[in-house]
C-alpha cells in the first residue's frame, strides 16, 4: 500500500502489477484497522503489509513554482518586442519608453 503525501488516499498494489486507488478519510485510522485485521487474522508482524509513505519528488513543486515566472517573463517579452515594432517604416520603432519622442528635424531659415 503507498499512501500519497496528502494522507487522504492510497494505491493498492497487488502482485499482478494492477493498482487500485483508495480514498482514505484518516490516515491514522485506516492504518490502525489495517494491523488490527492483520493482527486478529493470524499474520505474522513480518508477514504485514507494507506501507509505504510516498513522498513529493523535487522536480515537480519546483516546476509549479517557476511556469508562472517564465509564462508572465515569456509574455512581457513578447509584447515589449511587438511594440519595438510598431510604427517601423520611417524613423518609428525604438523602445516603449520612446513614445512621444519624434525624430523630425526643423530646418533653419
Amino acid at each position: 500500500i503507498i499512501v500519497n503525501e496528502s494522507g487522504h488516499s492510497a494505491f493498492i498494489c497487488y502482485r499482478s502489477g494492477e493498482k487500485k486507488l483508495l480514498d482514505i478519510p484518516d490516515e491514522e485510522r485506516f492504518i490502525e484497522r489495517l494491523e488490527g485485521f492483520q493482527s486478529d487474522s493470524g499474520f505474522a508482524v513480518i508477514d504485514y503489509i507494507p506501507i509505504i509513505h510516498k513522498t513529493p519528488g523535487f522536480l515537480g513543486p519546483l516546476i509549479t513554482t517557476l511556469l508562472p515566472f517564465a509564462v508572465f517573463a515569456a509574455i512581457f517579452l513578447f509584447i515589449r518586442g511587438r511594440i519595438g515594432k510598431i510604427g517601423g517604416g520611417s524613423g518609428g520603432g525604438g523602445s516603449i519608453f520612446s513614445v512621444g519622442n519624434s525624430k523630425h528635424k526643423i530646418d533653419a531659415i
